[in-house]
Formats: C-alpha cells, structure tokens, sequence
C-alpha cells in the first residue's frame, strides 16, 4: 500500500509502509518517520536510512535510492559510502575560511 499523510499514524507497535521506488517508512509509536531502503551487499542483507520524514521527501529520496542502487554493482557498500560522505562534509566545513578567521 503506497503511503499518504492519512496513513502513516504512529500505532502500538512499529510498521513499514512501501513506495513504488524500493523505500518504504518506518512510522514508529513516538511518532517519527524514517525513510529507508534495504539493500543486499556480499550476500548480506543491509539497511540504510535515507532521513527523517518529512524532512526527506519523497523526490530527494527516490534520488538517493537511484544513487545508492547503482553501488553496489560498481563493488562499494551505500552504507560505507554514505559515511565517507558524511566525513568528507564535516571535514570540508572545518576548513572553511569562517571557520580559521574565527
């Protein structure tokens, strides 16, 4: 079942609620929403989270679930990668010049 606004309301227990893009949202009881995708690397079933929903929406996710698909078959782990972007950002920003000036 696609999901809409009017479904995804938090219930007793955790759920998942899939798209036509291979995501699918997790709506915990807290009321969060992630937005996931579960991936095979090296014959091991893995999951990576994409955001919270709605911060990620819809378009930017399906976006990232074309970059992540395309991964694996080039031999690198989306969820490696995803890291060594995250790094690379955080090391970008320390060397910024508002960064030395301060």
């Amino acid at each position: 079942m696609p999901f809409t606004r009017s479904n995804g309301k938090p219930r007793d227990k955790p759920y998942r609620l899939s798209d036509r893009y291979g995501s699918y949202l997790v709506v915990k009881p807290s009321k969060s929403r992630l937005r996931r995708m579960i991936y095979h690397f090296h014959h091991c079933q893995r999951t990576i989270t994409f955001g919270r929903y709605p911060k990620i929406l819809l378009a930017d996710a399906g976006e990232r679930l074309l970059q992540a698909r395309c991964l694996p078959a080039d031999g690198i782990d989306p969820a490696d990668q995803a890291k060594l972007n995250k790094m690379a950002d955080a090391g970008a920003a320390l060397n910024s010049f508002s960064f030395i000036a301060l």
